[in-house]
């Protein structure tokens, strides 16, 4: 009896590290598995990197973006409401956007007047009027903060039959920035639909 007890706990031994050497294959096999799929995750993505990298290489730096309207009204009255930023919030799509968006006026109609802004939603940043041509012309500079690079926004008004022609227009270069070449490729849709809801707002 006794030598078949240790038989028994022999094979139970035995029984007991066979099992434990196929579940260590198998967490081996797991992690060699999940190491080789870590692997090739990592280098799918350094590829996809590299391609959008090498393509915004190709995508233009510079941008512009226009939206044309006959508006209802004499020339000089839209010249008002656009050349002074102390208007601007009477039919500005952004402050429609963001009716808590905060803005500061310094100056007076005319060149070097500075509107600057804060909103959660539609971002900080300034704009400076640059050149003004009475009932004709509104140019100005735009910053934006977190970017480097400036923006020039323009309306060009025109006496037409019906009322006044307005085009509202934007152009800059965001340089070699690829995330910023990609942002303003896809915005330009967004940027216009914005413009025609400003002239519309003018109306």
């Amino acid at each position: 009896h006794l030598k078949i007890r240790l038989f028994q706990k022999k094979d139970i031994l035995v029984c007991f590290i066979k099992k434990s050497l196929f579940i260590n294959t198998i967490n081996q096999t797991l992690k060699s598995s999940n190491m080789k799929a870590l692997k090739w995750i990592g280098i799918v993505l350094i590829l996809l990197i590299a391609i959008l990298f090498v393509v915004s290489l190709f995508l233009p730096s510079d941008y512009y973006t226009e939206k044309s309207k006959v508006i209802d009204a004499p020339t000089w009255s839209v010249f008002e409401e656009v050349a002074d930023y102390n208007n601007w919030p009477k039919w500005d799509p952004w402050n429609a956007a963001d009716t808590n968006m905060q803005s500061t006026v310094v100056g007076e109609m005319g060149v070097g007047q500075v509107r600057s802004w804060v909103s959660e939603s539609q971002g900080n940043g300034s704009m400076e009027t640059l050149e003004l041509v009475e009932n004709e012309l509104s140019k100005g500079k735009l910053m934006f903060e977190g970017m480097d690079n400036h923006a020039f926004n323009k309306f060009v008004l025109e006496e037409v039959e019906g009322g006044t022609k307005a085009t509202w227009s934007i152009e800059g270069d965001v340089g070699f920035n690829p995330i910023a070449r990609y942002w303003m490729l896809l915005a330009k849709g967004q940027m216009k639909k914005s413009f025609e809801n400003g002239l519309n707002n003018l109306q």
